[in-house]
């Protein structure tokens, strides 16, 4: 996402609890403790790399 996409989100949504972040998403992920019930991707990345990349593994 862009930065100007990012600013018209949190205007559009400012009460929202949404965290919107423009980073490498496996280098966010690996660096986070947080745990996720599920990831987004606007371009469909998340669908093309493996979700070991991505810290996510499912049972």
């Amino acid at each position: 996402m862009s930065t100007a996409q990012i600013k018209a989100a949190e205007a559009r949504w400012p009460d929202s609890k949404l965290e919107l972040h423009q980073t490498d998403a496996t280098r966010f992920l690996a660096e986070t403790e947080e745990q996720f019930h599920g990831v987004f991707s606007v371009f469909g990345a998340a669908w093309f790399t493996a979700s070991g990349q991505l810290g996510m593994h499912w049972n």
